[in-house]
C-alpha cells in the first residue's frame, strides 16, 4: 500500500504560476542570466533557488519549470504558423545566434500587412543551424504574393513579388566612414524609397503612387548615369541595376512596406539576448525561446497586451511595447493572452464554410441536423440568405481564397430580384448581401442595391406609430404569418443594421428618425421590468 502524499508535497514545481511567469520573462524578454535571475527572486522575494545545479551544469530547478512550459508555447507556436501560412505579405531576416557552442541563426518571418488585417498581424520566430534553411521549412508550400527581405540567396524565390529593403543595399559601402562621400549620391537615390513608405502608402490614390514611382525612377535614372570609380561605388551601381525591378514593388502593392525594418525590430531583442548571455547552452532552450518571442511578437502587434494596447505609426503598423504577460493557470507556464484557442476556432468555422459551399451547390444553406451535419437548403436563400453571401466573403478574404470571393458577388446578384418583395428580412438580405459587400470592395452596383432596399424596407413602416412591419410577402420558410400590421418583438435588428448603414452613406435623417421610432415602439410595447429583480425582459 502506498500512503497518500502529504499536502503541500506533491510532485512539481514548488513554485507558483506567476513566479514562473515572472522568471520567463526575466530570462526570455530582459535577458537576465541564470545565476543573476536565482540571485534576483532570492534578494527581492526570499525565493531560494539552489545555485550548485546551476553551477554543476545539471538541470536546474528553473530549467525544469522552463522545460514543463515548452509543450504550451509549442502549441501556440503552431497556432500562429497557421496564420502565417494564410498571409498575402510575409517579411524575413535573420541573425546568428550561439546555440551550444555552434553558431545557428535566428530566422523571423513577421506579418506586415500595414493595418489592412488585424488577423495577419503575426510573428514566427525559428532558430536552425542551417541559414539556408530556414523560410523554407516554415513556410512549407506556401506561397505568399508579396515577399520582403535583403537579396541574401536564401531569401530568394518565396513569392510572386518581392521588395527588397532598400536600406540593406548602401549598407556594406558605409561602414567606413572615409568611404562615405564617394557614394553618397547612389545611397541618397535608394534610401529616398523608404520615406515615401513611412508616408503613409496604404491611404494613397493610385495616382498619388504613380506620381511618386515616377519620380523615384527619374531619380535612380540620374544615380544610373554616374560613373563611379571607386570600387565600392562601382559594386553598388551594379547592385542596383541588378535589383532595380525589385526597389519599388511596394507602389504597386499599397498594403506592402518599402522596408524590411520590422524584421529588423523583432531581430533586437536577440542580439541583445546573446551579447548580455553569450547565447544557449541547449537546443531546447534556443526553441523555447523563438516560441516566447513568437508568441510576444503576435500578442503585441494584435494589441492583445492588456493594458498596453499596440502603439502604431502613421503607416498603420504595430510598434510593440511589452511589458506585462499573463500566465495559464491550467498548465502553470507563460502564455501570452494570444487566444489561440479563438484562431484554432475560427480555423475550424473556415472550414465548415468552404465544406458547406462544397456540399450544397447552387443552393442556398439552411440549417443544419446537429447531429450528422447534414444540410436543409432552400432555392432561395430565404431570410438568411445575405448571412451566407457575407460567411463567404469573410471566409475568402481570411483563407485568401479568390473563388470564395467570386461565389460571394455571385450569391450577391442573385438576392437581386427580392429587391421588391414585401419583406422586413430584406433588411438583413441586403445589408449582408450588398452594404457589407461595398464596404469590402466599393462596388458601386453593391452601394445601389443597398440603398435601394434601405428606402424600400423604410417605406414600410407603419405611419401611426413607426413599427416595422413583418410585410405581405415574408421570406420565412418556418412561418406563414404575413401582415403589414403585425410587429414581432424579436425582429428589431433586420432594418437596424441597415439603417445605420444608409444613414451613414447618405446622411439622411428619416433613417435616424425611422430607426428611434422602432426601438421606441419595441422598448414601449415588448420590454418590461421584472418587479422581483428589475432585471429588463421581453
Amino acid at each position: 500500500m502506498l500512503a497518500p502524499v502529504p499536502e503541500g508535497l506533491e510532485p512539481g514545481t514548488p513554485f507558483s504560476v506567476g513566479v514562473v511567469a515572472l522568471a520567463m520573462y526575466l530570462r526570455f524578454v530582459c535577458a537576465i542570466s541564470h545565476q543573476r535571475l536565482s540571485r534576483l527572486l532570492l534578494e527581492l522575494f526570499g525565493l531560494s533557488i539552489p545555485l550548485d545545479a546551476l553551477a554543476s551544469g545539471s538541470e536546474g530547478t528553473l530549467d525544469a519549470a522552463f522545460r514543463r512550459g515548452k509543450p504550451a508555447f509549442d502549441a501556440d507556436v503552431a497556432a500562429i504558423l497557421v496564420r502565417l501560412r494564410r498571409t498575402r505579405v510575409v517579411c524575413s531576416d535573420e541573425t546568428s545566434v550561439r546555440v551550444a557552442g555552434r553558431t545557428c541563426w535566428n530566422w523571423v518571418f513577421p506579418a506586415e500587412t500595414l493595418g489592412f488585417s488585424e488577423n495577419s498581424e503575426v510573428v514566427v520566430h525559428v532558430i536552425r543551424s542551417s541559414r539556408s534553411v530556414g523560410a523554407r521549412e516554415v513556410l512549407d508550400g506556401h506561397r505568399p504574393a508579396l515577399w520582403v527581405s535583403d537579396p541574401y540567396g536564401a531569401q530568394l524565390g518565396h513569392a510572386e513579388n518581392w521588395q527588397i529593403c532598400p536600406a540593406h543595399q548602401p549598407r556594406p559601402h558605409l561602414r567606413d566612414r572615409s568611404r562615405r562621400r564617394r557614394v553618397r549620391p547612389a545611397h541618397e537615390g535608394v534610401a529616398a524609397a523608404p520615406s515615401c513608405s513611412r508616408d503613409g502608402t496604404a491611404t494613397w490614390p493610385p495616382s498619388t503612387r504613380r506620381e511618386y514611382r515616377r519620380r523615384l525612377e527619374c531619380a535612380l535614372d540620374a544615380v544610373m548615369a554616374l560613373a563611379p570609380t571607386h570600387r565600392d561605388g562601382q559594386r553598388l551601381r551594379k547592385r542596383c541595376g541588378k535589383l532595380r525591378s525589385h526597389l519599388f514593388t511596394f507602389l504597386d502593392h499599397p498594403e506592402l512596406p518599402a522596408d524590411n525594418n520590422g524584421s529588423g525590430r523583432e531581430l533586437r531583442p536577440t542580439a541583445t539576448y546573446r551579447k548580455v548571455t553569450g547565447g544557449f547552452r541547449s537546443t531546447w532552450g534556443a526553441d523555447l525561446f523563438a516560441g516566447v518571442r513568437s508568441v510576444i511578437g503576435t500578442a503585441a502587434r494584435r494589441g492583445r497586451l492588456p493594458g498596453y494596447p499596440a502603439n502604431t505609426t502613421r503607416a498603420g503598423r504595430y510598434r510593440p511595447r511589452l511589458s506585462r504577460c499573463l500566465c495559464s493557470a491550467e498548465t502553470g507556464t507563460l502564455r501570452m493572452k494570444i487566444e489561440a484557442s479563438w484562431d484554432r476556432s475560427l480555423d475550424v468555422l473556415c472550414r465548415r464554410v468552404i465544406e458547406t459551399e462544397n456540399t450544397v451547390g447552387a443552393a442556398w444553406p439552411y440549417y443544419a441536423d446537429p447531429v450528422s451535419g447534414v444540410w436543409a437548403t432552400t432555392e432561395d436563400g430565404d431570410w438568411c440568405g445575405g448571412h451566407w453571401v457575407e460567411a463567404l466573403r469573410i471566409v475568402g478574404e481570411l483563407t485568401e481564397d479568390d473563388r470564395l470571393v467570386r461565389r460571394s458577388h455571385e450569391r450577391s446578384e442573385q438576392l437581386r430580384p427580392y429587391l421588391e418583395r414585401d419583406d422586413q428580412f430584406r433588411g438583413h438580405r441586403f445589408y449582408y448581401g450588398a452594404a457589407r459587400q461595398h464596404d469590402a470592395y466599393g462596388r458601386e452596383a453593391d452601394r445601389t442595391l443597398a440603398l435601394a432596399a434601405a428606402y424600400a424596407v423604410r417605406s414600410m413602416a407603419i405611419p401611426s406609430n413607426g413599427g416595422m412591419p413583418i410585410g405581405f410577402q415574408v421570406q420565412v420558410k418556418s412561418t406563414t404569418l404575413t401582415s403589414r400590421s403585425i410587429v414581432a418583438c424579436d425582429n428589431v435588428h433586420p432594418n437596424l443594421c441597415l439603417d445605420w448603414w444608409a444613414w451613414q452613406e447618405t446622411g439622411d435623417e428619416t433613417f435616424v428618425r425611422g430607426a428611434r421610432q422602432h426601438l421606441d415602439l419595441t422598448i414601449q410595447d415588448f420590454i418590461r421590468i421584472h418587479p422581483a429583480s428589475s432585471a429588463w425582459r421581453f
